[in-house]
């Protein structure tokens, strides 16, 4: 009898192992490319929102850490009056897919969160207005459109 408790109760402990383990051993996910706050992530805050209007000084194409991996962000200097601020707008291809393109001399206006990012000041782009064009590039949270999964862009 004793040996057969012995089995049972090896057996009860070797089952919630098996299930216990695999659950232990979990940990907490990464928030994917553009998400929010991870290694090279940029935390869009809406306390820091600003709206600035201003001419498109100079556009750039470059490796953009809020972008999806391996893609290129498109950076844009915007002068608003007699100052100049770095606005990161998103992917170059989410643009693209959206048709919206922006250049040089631009008239724009853009809604952003205005974060520090190393010594500098950026705004990270959340709506961009060009003439009677307006390119939703994040939710009302801060949540990058491409980022969303189909159907929620």
């Amino acid at each position: 009898m004793k040996l057969k408790n012995f089995v049972n109760t090896m057996m009860l402990a070797a089952v919630a192992m098996l299930v216990c383990v695999p659950l232990w051993a979990q940990r907490p996910g990464r928030p994917g490319p553009g998400m929010g706050p991870g290694p090279g992530m940029m935390r869009y805050d809406t306390a820091t929102e600003v709206t600035l209007k201003g001419t498109i000084d100079e556009v750039n194409e470059v490796d953009c850490p809020e972008c999806l991996r391996g893609t290129k962000g498109v950076h844009i200097t915007l002068k608003s009056g007699d100052q100049k601020y770095e606005v990161h707008l998103g992917p170059t291809s989410f643009l693209a897919d959206q048709k919206f393109t922006v250049a040089e001399n631009d008239e724009i206006e853009v809604v952003g969160s205005k974060i520090k990012l190393g010594d500098s000041e950026v705004v990270l782009g959340r709506e961009v207005k060009k003439g009677d064009a307006t390119l939703v590039l994040r939710d009302k949270q801060g949540i990058p459109r491409w980022s969303m999964g189909p159907g929620r862009r």
